[in-house]
């Protein structure tokens, strides 16, 4: 009836949940299939859900993405969205920004979703900026494959978020690559635990979730440059509150334009198994360690390769009187 009847506008029109399940395959043809394949709903269907409030989605795994202009999701409150194999990302930019209403995201087994927010082409604007204006509570739950809420550098504002909860996200290493204002965030909730995480700001709570849960945990090998946004932060915040350096093997930085050094003095010092040190194309780079201030010498026992390529700025391995 949604897909094919002349007036839609009198068939949900004053619906305010909608739950959809278990839309698996073309061969239930009795149902609107057709109107899942690919999007939730076309241009020609605003008024039908212009009341909707809450919105359930279950196992529809033809699902890759909710498409909706503008005007349709103007009263959405709750957004849940479970097990949806095919999904990609969750909302296009221009549906985000018609989420003016909506309180809570909740996104689980989606195993294929690698970005919450996904840009719309390369006609897209230089400068976009998305405000979820009463987003409270964000849920990313068993997605394996989610890699950032948005990996385009959009600016977004979520002035009433309170708290994000985070679990099973094997490859969530930044939240976003854009500006993030989140005044009211108490923190991460990392789902096992009995606390929340809360550093300066979302991006490094999530690096650090991300380093200390999975990605650095027993780390030997660091190829640093892996992680731009964790880059911006590496010696400013202090790493060695952020990882354990001690299994630290090998350490290698490459194509790095804003460094002046590597390592402090005392970062310097949890490198205690360290083999191998690699510096690659840093052309800002004036020496590796640097030590001012220092008390307490510096001991590599194990270092047996240092490697130094292409960085014109380099004038000593270290600076300091140890």
């Amino acid at each position: 009836m949604i897909c094919e009847h002349e007036s839609k506008q009198d068939i949900l029109f004053n619906g305010k949940v909608l739950q959809i399940q278990d839309y698996l395959d073309d061969e239930l043809d009795v149902l609107p299939v057709g109107f899942l394949k690919r999007h939730i709903w076309s241009h020609d269907s605003l008024s039908v859900l212009q009341n909707l409030e809450t919105l359930d989605i279950f196992k529809c795994d033809s699902l890759i993405i909710l498409s909706t202009s503008i005007s349709s999701f103007q009263n959405l409150t709750t957004l849940n969205v479970t097990s949806c194999k095919g999904m990609m990302n969750l909302v296009s930019v221009s549906t985000a920004q018609s989420l003016v209403q909506l309180e809570s995201i909740t996104v689980e087994s989606c195993h294929m979703l690698t970005k919450i927010v996904g840009s719309e082409g390369d006609g897209m604007q230089d400068y976009i900026m998305i405000t979820f204006a009463k987003l409270k509570f964000l849920t990313l739950q068993r997605l394996p494959r989610l890699e950032s809420f948005c990996s385009e550098n959009f600016t977004f504002k979520f002035p009433c978020l309170k708290l994000v909860t985070v679990k099973q996200c094997p490859k969530l290493k930044i939240f976003s690559e854009g500006e993030l204002d989140t005044p009211l965030l108490w923190g991460v909730l990392i789902k096992g635990e009995d606390r929340y995480r809360s550093e300066d700001d979302l991006n490094t709570t999530i690096q650090r979730t991300y380093m200390e849960e999975v990605g650095f945990a027993g780390l030997q090998l660091l190829m640093l440059s892996d992680f731009p946004k964790f880059m911006e932060t590496w010696y400013i915040k202090n790493p060695q509150g952020l990882l354990d350096f001690r299994p630290l093997q090998v350490l290698e930085i490459c194509n790095c334009s804003k460094f002046k050094y590597l390592l402090t003095h005392s970062m310097a010092m949890g490198l205690v198994q360290l083999l191998q040190l690699i510096v690659k194309n840093c052309g800002t780079m004036e020496q590796v360690i640097m030590g001012e201030g220092a008390e307490n010498k510096m001991e590599f026992s194990h270092l047996s390769l240092i490697n130094l390529e292409s960085c014109l700025d380099l004038t000593s391995f270290y600076v300091g009187s140890q």
